[in-house]
């Protein structure tokens, strides 16, 4: 099972790290990100993480701090 989380927004999908990525390089717009979008998509993810008992929530933690 792969942990990496994805995210499908309206101007971007992809893995999440790639979108802090791009956003710290401004090749993407913070403005035009819904932090709300995101933080749903982790909740679910996270959901089905923890039915293979993997620790996973402090990486997300930490681009999510970075993106707010």
């Amino acid at each position: 099972m792969n942990n990496e989380l994805r995210v499908r927004l309206a101007s971007f999908e992809g893995p999440l790290d790639l979108l802090l990525y791009l956003i710290q390089k401004d090749e993407i717009d913070i403005r035009n990100i819904k932090i709300a979008e995101i933080t749903e998509q982790y909740l679910k993810h996270l959901d089905l993480m923890r039915e293979y008992n993997l620790d996973i929530a402090g990486d997300f933690l930490l681009m999510a701090s970075t993106l707010i």
